[in-house]
């Protein structure tokens, strides 16, 4: 019988979630070429 796994919720519920912050916040025009742009050169493919 495999050994039980403790539930990892309650060492995580305590920490702040940074996306609260950021939830409603635009990016500013340049920002999205730019990121495309690193992307590419990166390689990334999807």
């Amino acid at each position: 019988m495999p050994p039980q796994l403790l539930d990892p919720r309650p060492y995580f519920a305590d920490l702040p979630d940074p996306r609260r912050e950021t939830r409603n916040k635009l990016h500013k025009p340049h920002d999205i070429p730019m990121r495309v742009l690193c992307a590419v050169l990166s390689g990334v493919e999807d």
